[in-house]
């Protein structure tokens, strides 16, 4: 199977004991970058062959994380994993990308020569965003690309003199930039049957203006926050017109903008407390 057949970008190899200290957080925040994983807890479902899945996901994976730590130096499994891996390795396919949890590169060595032999990253519990970089930066060098241009952008555009500029010289994207995860088009699904209702788009349309974007998943983020409080308002306010719910759409749309001007929301004052209420209850920094 060629590389760009594979399904799965990275399958991350571990030993139980270090998910909850630090292979979850890991999974989750490649996610947030589209990266395609095989993480037992995101892909297995009950009643799965466990060998099975295991053995499909090493196959269908383009590069294998490797979480090396005492408590994988012990295990029989994680051992079976990295010698699939390796199999692919030593077969002129550079695909092992291995991190030192809480170990040194000699307790590597004493481990397997040809492992310690590969460039690794050295990281602890407080790592997980720059172990996330470093294997960004090989997995999908593009978008890596562009999260580092975002920060140089952030940087600038806090320097930086506002200017309007007109609508006709804004260059709109139209090509597909990113490809949705099963569990993005999940929680899309999950948004439009919500607030996304009011977008006036059929599902296929709206999942692609996701994907218009090279990292979709802080666009998502942003949606659920609105969603959770425009669900939230229904919920608290179920005699509200028509009319009362696309100003409630409007103004979350705004408040997700940081442009809202509250003289422009035709809703009543009790109303526009409940909605910023709901909005600092809800919203959290990406």
């Amino acid at each position: 199977m060629k590389n760009s057949e594979k399904k799965y970008d990275v399958f991350i190899s571990h030993a139980s004991e270090d998910k909850d200290s630090f292979v979850r957080a890991l999974a989750v925040e490649l996610e947030r970058y589209s990266i395609r994983v095989w993480y037992d807890e995101f892909t297995m479902k009950l009643g799965d062959s466990l060998s099975r899945s295991i053995d499909t996901g090493l196959r269908s994976c383009r590069y294998g994380v490797i979480v090396l730590s005492k408590h994988f130096l012990e295990k029989n499994w994680p051992d079976y994993e990295y010698r699939s891996l390796l199999s692919r390795q030593v077969n002129g396919e550079n695909v092992i990308l291995p991190l030192l949890y809480g170990i040194s590169v000699d307790d590597v060595r004493a481990y397997s020569l040809y492992l310690a032999d590969i460039k690794s990253l050295s990281v602890g519990k407080e790592d997980v965003a720059n172990a996330a970089m470093a294997i960004l930066k090989v997995v999908r060098p593009d978008v890596w690309e562009r999260v580092k241009m975002e920060v140089v952008f952030k940087n600038a555009v806090a320097e930086a003199e506002s200017a309007v500029v007109p609508m006709s010289q804004i260059l709109q994207q139209t090509t597909r930039q990113s490809v949705l995860t099963h569990q993005q088009i999940i929680r899309a699904k999950a948004i439009y049957y919500g607030i996304g209702r009011h977008v006036g788009k059929s599902f296929p349309d709206y999942i692609f203006t996701y994907e218009l974007d090279l990292v979709p998943e802080r666009e998502i983020q942003s949606w659920e926050i609105m969603n959770a409080c425009y669900l939230e308002i229904i919920d608290s306010y179920p005699s509200l017109s028509e009319r009362e719910i696309k100003e409630l759409f409007k103004a979350l749309l705004l408040l997700s903008l940081g442009t809202i001007d509250w003289a422009s929301i035709s809703l009543s004052y009790e109303l526009k407390g409940a909605i910023v209420r709901s909005w600092q209850e809800n919203y959290y920094e990406f």
